[in-house]
């Protein structure tokens, strides 16, 4: 997987990747918070900027809602 565009290097990417295989997370989005997504939007960095966030099991949560609904129909 290449790295998104919201992440600042490969290195930092490479170790998300390694802590996502312990948590599992939907996508990288699911770790996002609503300010660097906005600064992501700003810099033209956001390749999801429709992600909406939620707290879910008492954690803040970005999930991508147009992807489900494609996916589903």
């Amino acid at each position: 997987m290449m790295r998104p565009l919201c992440f600042d290097s490969d290195e930092q990417f490479n170790k998300w990747r390694e802590m996502a295989r312990i948590v599992k997370p939907r996508s990288y989005c699911s770790d996002c918070t609503p300010e660097y997504q906005a600064e992501m939007i700003c810099q033209h960095r956001c390749l999801h900027p429709y992600v909406v966030f939620k707290v879910a099991n008492g954690f803040l949560t970005g999930m991508r809602i147009k992807e489900n609904k494609k996916e589903k129909g």
